[in-house]
């Protein structure tokens, strides 16, 4: 009869132990740019969402980025929205959570654990979307997920909003 020994099996569960081991980093590294990737998609539709109310519903939708998220509002003129480092107004609703559109790195969903780094939109962390779907000021939102940064971007002159790698 024929079989392994005790050192033999022992051996390969050894190297069984360190090629798991040596595998760990890459997994985390990868899990860090899923969640990355899934926080800019979400961030991507929730701008587009927030454009597509602006023009279909003939409103100002103004998007408020702070370093623990950010939130999406309905504000009851241009002037309201341009008047102050923040926006005030109501928070919009998601269609299909129903649940405000306010997104922190503290609460639920793939924003959780996300930092955004910088928001620049003409010098402020801020911009509105009109009732033609164009965007007060361009910039972009740089966010952050275990060491893994994406950026999105809304042309001034388009209103397009993008985002950078594969968040699109």
């Amino acid at each position: 009869m024929r079989g392994f020994t005790l050192i033999e099996l022992v051996i390969v569960v050894l190297i069984v132990a360190v090629l798991a081991v040596a595998a760990m980093p890459s997994f985390s590294v990868a899990a860090s740019d899923m969640r990355a990737d899934s926080a800019a998609r979400a961030m991507l539709g929730h701008l587009r969402y927030a454009q597509s109310v602006a023009v279909s519903q003939n409103k100002i939708i103004a998007v408020q980025f702070e370093t623990g998220g950010y939130y999406i509002a309905e504000v009851t003129s241009m002037a309201t929205a341009l008047d102050g480092s923040k926006v005030g107004g109501t928070v919009l609703t998601d269609p299909i959570s129903r649940l405000p559109m306010r997104f922190m790195n503290n609460g639920p969903g793939p924003f959780r654990g996300v930092t955004v780094v910088t928001a620049n939109f003409g010098g402020q962390a801020w911009f509105a979307f009109d009732p033609t779907g164009a965007p007060s000021s361009g910039g972009s939102v740089e966010i952050d997920y275990g060491g893994r940064r994406r950026t999105i971007t809304v042309a001034v002159a388009t209103g397009r909003v993008t985002a950078t790698g594969d968040a699109e």
